[in-house]
């Protein structure tokens, strides 16, 4: 039985106007939408990252203000986010990578977290339990901003301004409990039966 679940992201990544499906099991694969009345993909197309990697959380945004989506991911292995910068064609320049440490990241959000009109990244770590912000600086580079410790295993998470202050929230699922944080002020865990 096969334990590992792929993490998915859309985005429009060959500019035409379709959504394209991103889809991270220990590599990223894109599948491009071919435009019509039905909704069709070509054949997946594993994304070459310049780096040796092992892809879980997945997302897309545009990192470095180009204009165009990038693939970021976490790689599991290496303990590094890897920014795979897009050409706007489908195809991605190599990866930009910051070390984040040797414990895996499973889980992976964006948003502008410190209100800089530059996106940033969350992950969740599996084997430490701990919820990490790294600040970016525009060029798919980033750097630590802060960590909490979250005391629940298989945490996935989930970003929004839930307390209406203007500010990006984090609740997150696990076994067990729920939690979230409300910026730098509100934090807590509740038991779910």
């Amino acid at each position: 039985m096969n334990l590992f679940v792929p993490r998915l992201a859309t985005g429009d990544l060959d500019e035409d106007g379709t959504i394209d499906v991103v889809v991270s099991e220990w590599s990223v694969h894109v599948l491009r939408t071919k435009p019509g009345p039905l909704t069709t993909f070509d054949d997946p197309v594993i994304v070459e990252s310049g780096v040796n990697f092992s892809m879980y959380g997945v997302a897309v945004r545009d990192m470095n203000g180009d204009g165009h989506a990038d693939i970021v991911s976490a790689d599991r292995t290496a303990g590094a986010l890897l920014v795979l910068p897009g050409r706007g064609d489908g195809t991605f320049q190599p990866a930009v990578s910051t070390n984040v440490g040797p414990t895996r990241r499973d889980d992976i959000a964006v948003g502008d977290f410190n209100h800089d009109a530059i996106p940033d990244v969350v992950v969740v770590t599996g084997s430490t339990h701990v919820l990490a912000v790294w600040l970016g600086d525009g060029t798919g580079r980033f750097t630590a901003a802060g960590t909490f410790t979250i005391g629940t295993t298989g945490a996935r998470f989930a970003t929004g301004d839930l307390n209406g202050d203007g500010n990006l929230d984090v609740v997150l699922i696990g076994v067990g409990q729920l939690c979230s944080s409300f910026g730098e002020t509100a934090r807590g865990c509740w038991r779910i039966r």
